[in-house]
């Protein structure tokens, strides 16, 4: 996940859970937990995005890190520009997060080495009420995205769902008991219809 720390870290930080849950801690690669001390940054971010089938831009009202008359993003060595670029170069697939209504900044406002950014679909992402829906979205997005290698495990996720709901279970009861009675030779309590 690529993000401004001063913009949605700690939108990013409740999103990074729900990912690792989703996916496993190991297949989520986030700063704070994954670069190593006293090391350039931009090795480790270059090699965990050539090993990714993903990444997310995470775009927030102070993603271009404005500073006075300036941006951060037009500085070579960002962070954020950086790990843009080298998810560019490497051709992983991203997914702009838009967050909390945050508007894509225009062409002008961005270097060219990130441009291409701006003209992929964004998910929109709600730090609010409606942070749940919108990170389900984005989790069935990022599975379109990862294809054949989105966890067929969490597929699951909506029988498991809909194994909780007791007026699902009270149809499958309704619809078993005959077929119970019958293999118990059990006479059930209502007419046997007609004997041909």
């Amino acid at each position: 996940m690529s993000y401004r720390r001063r913009d949605t870290a700690q939108l990013v930080g409740r999103l990074g859970d729900q990912l690792k849950a989703y996916y496993g801690s190991e297949n989520i690669f986030l700063d704070t937990a994954d670069l190593p001390y006293g090391v350039d940054y931009r090795h480790p971010v270059r090699a965990a995005l050539n090993d990714s089938d993903a990444a997310l831009a995470i775009i927030g009202s102070a993603w271009r890190g404005t500073e006075g008359s300036g941006s951060r993003l037009d500085e070579p060595d960002d962070p954020v520009r950086v790990e843009i670029e080298c998810a560019l170069d490497a051709r992983v697939p991203i997914l702009p997060v838009l967050v909390d209504g945050a508007p894509m900044p225009a062409a002008s406002q961005v270097p060219e080495s990130v441009q291409p950014l701006l003209y992929l679909n964004a998910v929109p992402l709600s730090s609010g009420l409606n942070y749940h829906a919108d990170a389900q979205r984005l989790i069935a997005a990022l599975n379109t995205t990862l294809g054949a290698k989105a966890p067929a495990v969490r597929r699951t996720a909506s029988f498991a769902a809909a194994a909780r709901n007791p007026i699902g279970w009270t149809a499958v009861v309704v619809v078993l008991v005959p077929f119970l009675a019958a293999a118990l030779g059990i006479v059930p309590p209502w007419p046997r219809g007609i004997q041909i």
